[in-house]
């Protein structure tokens, strides 16, 4: 753990490198604010280390380092002692909420010291463990994603490769039989006799019902692996500025017609493409889920420093037990063949990029609210 001393004081310097070397510190001493910045400012963002800044010093003061300190390293946040003369309530608490983490007083206690500085490092050594813990949580997350999307993609593949197989073991059968019947024109009476038991008008109708269904099986397989390279390489948004009445699609069938309100929202900052790729996923959520029956509507508002976007409908709703999954990977509670699972998760990870988010309420039979909150600039 590095350890940074600063003090106008060449005396209190002194002291505090003898004290500390007890913790086995080998500290960074400087003797004002502006020498202490520019040694802070060479270290990467991520840095983790203690501090023991004095209040009044040339340059930088103590509060005013303070601030600096936090604005700068936000991932691994520093751990910062303020040391002064000045004990008054006003300055502890002034002091506490320029960002120093603890406050000790001049002449200090040798005792008092160490043991502040103990705190200091149990807060920073708990830090590193929880960040720890949290990169092996991320990481288990992305293992159960990629093992629940691999199960899906698995499910969502093998439906029709299962009727292509079948398609393909019946036609294996059609073309023996078809063969027999060219070699009974080719053969005697016996051979005639014995293709002329084939029924050849099923033959053909059904061939070209096989045929039909193995390239819709084929094309099944396409669409799947189709979306999937789209999921798995999701491109980064383009910062331009997007007109929201632009990428937020007025029809999305020739039959269906829905209402739109956000003629009053701001533009913002995004990618347009995926933004339109994420309206129009929403709204062909909500086409489905009306069934040509229910109303659909589009309303925006501003809520503090966020646009937020509804899509709403009154269609069949979504059962409580199921609002948890909605936006899994290959989740879908459409018949098979029609969608892959896809939309709603693309959508979401939409959102997440642009630094916003998809929210839902629903109540089975009574439709549904999908709310999108982007980030206002």
């Amino acid at each position: 753990m590095d350890l940074y001393i600063a003090d106008d004081s060449s005396l209190v310097r002194k002291l505090l490198v003898q004290l500390t070397a007890k913790h086995g510190f080998t500290p960074i001493v400087v003797s004002d604010g502006v020498e202490l910045w520019d040694v802070l400012t060479q270290l990467p963002p991520k840095s983790q280390f203690l501090a023991l800044i004095d209040w009044e010093m040339p340059g930088h003061e103590g509060p005013s380092l303070c601030k600096m300190i936090r604005e700068r390293f936000t991932q691994n946040p520093p751990y910062v002692i303020l040391l002064t003369a000045r004990g008054a309530i006003d300055d502890v608490v002034g002091g506490l909420r320029s960002g120093a983490n603890d406050y000790v007083t001049k002449p200090f206690k040798e005792e008092e010291l160490l043991a502040r500085i103990e705190v200091g490092t149990r807060a920073l050594n708990m830090q590193t463990q929880l960040n720890q813990m949290s990169h092996q949580l991320i990481q288990a997350e992305k293992m159960a994603s990629v093992g629940q999307l691999a199960a899906g993609a698995a499910h969502e593949v093998n439906n029709p490769l299962g009727f292509v197989k079948s398609n393909i073991e019946t036609l294996q059968g059609y073309v023996s039989d078809l063969l027999q019947a060219l070699e009974a024109a080719e053969g005697g009476d016996d051979k005639r006799a014995a293709a002329s038991e084939i029924d050849m008008e099923f033959l053909k109708e059904d061939l070209r019902e096989l045929f039909t269904d193995t390239r819709s099986g084929i094309a099944r397989v396409q669409q799947i692996v189709s979306s999937l390279e789209q999921f798995a390489h999701a491109k980064q948004p383009i910062s331009s500025e997007v007109v929201l009445e632009k990428v937020i699609p007025t029809t999305i069938s020739a039959n269906r017609t829905y209402r739109v309100d956000i003629a009053k929202l701001p533009n913002l900052i995004g990618d347009a493409d995926e933004l339109a790729k994420l309206f129009h996923c929403l709204i062909e959520n909500a086409v489905w889920a009306t069934a040509e029956k229910g109303d659909i509507s589009i309303r925006g508002r501003l809520r503090d420093e966020w646009i937020e976007i509804d899509v709403v409908d009154t269609g069949r709703g979504i059962p409580d037990n199921l609002m948890q999954k909605i936006f899994d990977p290959f989740y879908t509670s459409r018949p098979i063949g029609e969608g892959t699972g896809l939309g709603l998760t693309s959508a979401f990870n939409i959102a997440r990029r642009h630094g916003g988010s998809i929210e839902v309420k629903s109540r089975e039979g009574k439709g549904a609210i999908f709310t999108v909150k982007l980030p206002r600039t």
